[in-house]
């Protein structure tokens, strides 16, 4: 995951630590992700209805076996 500040910093995690950069490039990257992230986004009675849909078929999962 990954956190934005202020278009000041972004902090990065992996398993066993976490980088901070401030640099304007490195800043550029995390805000573009960030927006591509958001434009994929769904929220309220979409997402409700979205997470029914992967609960449902993760249950199926389960019966299969």
């Amino acid at each position: 995951g990954f956190h934005l500040y202020d278009r000041r910093a972004v902090t990065v995690g992996t398993k066993t630590a976490y980088a901070v950069m401030t640099e304007e490039y490195d800043l550029a990257v995390y805000e573009d992700l960030f927006v591509e992230i958001e434009r994929l986004a769904v929220f309220g009675a979409e997402a409700a209805t979205l997470l029914r849909r992967i609960a449902g078929e993760y249950r199926e999962l389960d019966r299969q076996r």
